[in-house]
């Protein structure tokens, strides 16, 4: 009878894991298919192009830092080779840089059980913590480490999937901002939410090995329990051309689309700024330049391609993200999994696309 039991017991799992499968296959209602980038970040592969023509990676249980040639700089042990994205900035008056990673579990089939089968907007990424490192140059050459390990942000419960930097507040000092996946109290729900972390200056030693200058650490300035909409992917960069960097968001719609909408800091939490609606689907965004978004997706007509929107403010209430040219289509192959890059041109503009959404400029008008 104990033997029975436990053959019963095994053969209901594996059904009832066969079948929760079988019933989750299809796609999320709402979800985008890629994370898109913030400034430098391409956050699906764990590759950072880092002030100082350097490139970081994070990936396969390790930190990396190479030169423009590709050779290794120098390397550090990551907390676990769980699938990591990364972000890099330079560190204020210091010459280091400063490298945010965030490491998570992928979504699977019985985080749904634990989570209780609610999946608001789920991340590609759960169970997992934001790491801050700086990085110095000038001891980048092996064996030297050049890595310093200085802050652990958010952790498992808060289930971190993104990560990026930004001056919000017009300061030069960067911020950190890490999208999280949790619960909130008005909020019973997981949902996306943005967590905002300024950088103070620190008397602590925060050089390689524990001796160095002092340098800067994250202190809370605004954990977000949402925007004004619900979001599904981040990116940062100074979208609106103030000389300010905002969030900017890839929004959820009531009638199902989606919008590219952006948040200014006004002093005590972010406030919405210019919106470009009515896509019905978007793989990535990407802030070119100042006042310049490029979003790689699918607008209320025709295929996917990259449109480019500047900004726009409208007196007495948000302003719009304008259309510079008619979206520049790409070939229907582009996001194929390990696809090779694809270059399209338009209205004066040269950007590389990625098979994940991130586009990089190449060439601008007047340039």
């Amino acid at each position: 009878m104990v033997t029975g039991r436990g053959r019963l017991s095994h053969g209901l799992r594996v059904l009832i894991t066969l079948g929760l499968a079988i019933i989750l296959a299809a796609p999320l209602t709402g979800e985008v298919q890629s994370l898109p980038p913030s400034r430098g970040l391409d956050p699906r592969t764990g590759v950072c192009h880092a002030p100082g023509g350097l490139t970081v990676v994070a990936g396969g249980g390790f930190l990396e830092t190479l030169d423009a040639n590709g050779a290794v700089l120098a390397r550090t042990p990551l907390a676990s080779p769980w699938p990591a994205r990364v972000a890099a900035t330079a560190e204020p008056g210091t010459g280091r840089l400063l490298i945010a990673v965030v490491q998570g579990r992928p979504g699977d089939v019985f985080d749904r059980l634990r989570f209780r089968g609610v999946w608001r907007s789920a991340p590609p990424l759960v169970g997992g913590r934001v790491t801050l490192y700086a990085y110095d140059p000038a001891n980048g050459r092996p064996p030297a480490p050049g890595f310093a390990k200085l802050w652990a942000g958010p952790g498992p419960s808060l289930n971190p999937w993104w990560v990026g930097f930004g001056d919000f507040t017009g300061t030069g000092r960067p911020s950190l901002l890490a999208g999280v996946w949790k619960t909130a109290v008005f909020d019973p729900l997981y949902d996306r939410r943005p967590f905002v972390y300024a950088l103070y200056q620190t008397q602590v030693p925060t050089g390689a090995e524990g001796a160095g200058p002092a340098g800067f650490l994250p202190s809370a300035q605004w954990l977000g329990s949402r925007l004004s909409n619900p979001f599904v992917d981040l990116a940062t960069g100074d979208a609106d051309g103030d000389g300010l960097d905002e969030i900017v968001a890839v929004t959820t719609e009531p009638d199902g689309r989606y919008a590219v909408s952006t948040y200014d800091w006004s002093g005590f939490g972010f406030v919405l700024g210019l919106r470009a609606p009515g896509f019905r689907r978007v793989a990535g965004v990407t802030v070119l330049s100042p006042g310049h978004v490029a979003v790689v997706g699918r607008g209320a007509t025709g295929g996917d391609g990259v449109f480019i929107f500047t900004a726009a403010k409208e007196v007495g209430g948000p302003g719009l993200l304008l259309p510079l040219t008619d979206s520049a289509p790409l070939p229907t192959y582009w996001n194929r999994p390990g696809g090779a890059d694809v270059t399209i041109s338009g209205g004066g503009w040269t950007i590389k696309v990625s098979a994940d959404g991130h586009a990089s400029l190449l060439t601008a008008p007047g340039r």
